[in-house]
């Protein structure tokens, strides 16, 4: 039992120590057993699918998204409202990071008028953008309103 407390107290410190999370798999668990509880950067390689939870609440039960400050996404086939879902949970983020957009014309104006893309656009507090993917003025236009 001693050894078995030790391994739990070792692997729990370990994690404490861990600020930036990198995620490249396919798949997330919906309930992870590995918590971050002091991440505050968090990369996503892969779109990953989920069975049942949203993106975000899947996330936030493997690090608080409240306390990330920055976000990297290097995926096309995260859609732009999900991206809003989830950046309406980091509360805290100033550096926004998307390698591959993927713009749908009419998911984006419909997005727009989306309560999410609201909120996101009147609270975030993002202050770096990165974009590393070419789009036409509108679309750029479009997030520089909800990001910026």
């Amino acid at each position: 039992e001693f050894n078995s407390q030790l391994y739990l107290h070792i692997q729990e410190n370990n994690f404490n120590s861990v600020k930036h999370v990198y995620i490249c798999s396919k798949y997330l668990p919906n309930h992870s057993v590995i918590y971050f509880p002091n991440a505050n950067e968090f990369t996503i390689e892969h779109y990953f699918n989920t069975t049942y939870d949203s993106i975000s609440t899947i996330l936030n039960c493997m690090l608080p998204l409240k306390q990330l400050t920055k976000l990297v996404i290097q995926s096309s086939h995260f859609s732009f409202k999900q991206i809003i879902n989830l950046i309406r949970f980091t509360l805290n983020l100033h550096t926004l990071k998307l390698d591959l957009l993927s713009f749908n014309e009419t998911n984006l104006n419909l997005s727009q008028q989306n309560e999410a893309f609201q909120y996101v656009s009147n609270t975030n507090k993002i202050q770096t953008l990165e974009l590393r993917e070419s789009c036409t003025l509108e679309n750029f236009q479009v997030i520089i309103n909800v990001f910026l």
